[in-house]
């Protein structure tokens, strides 16, 4: 299993990557978006709000 070769935190990081690449196709969809450099600056906000989720909970810590 996947699990027992990595550590927990490269699990949650492939999630939260996942979960924010998922955001970005919904709201691409929601609100229309067909732009390149829209979808670009939608999945990097994404990002970013899952990041800062991370660290909020004091998961990630930025150093």
């Amino acid at each position: 299993m996947i699990e027992k070769k990595f550590p927990d935190i490269v699990i949650l990081s492939l999630k939260a990557k996942d979960f924010a690449t998922e955001i970005t196709k919904y709201n691409v969809k929601a609100q229309n978006i067909s732009y390149k450099n829209q979808i670009s600056n939608e999945h990097a906000t994404n990002n970013k709000a899952v990041r800062d989720l991370l660290v909020s909970r004091g998961i990630v810590k930025i150093v």
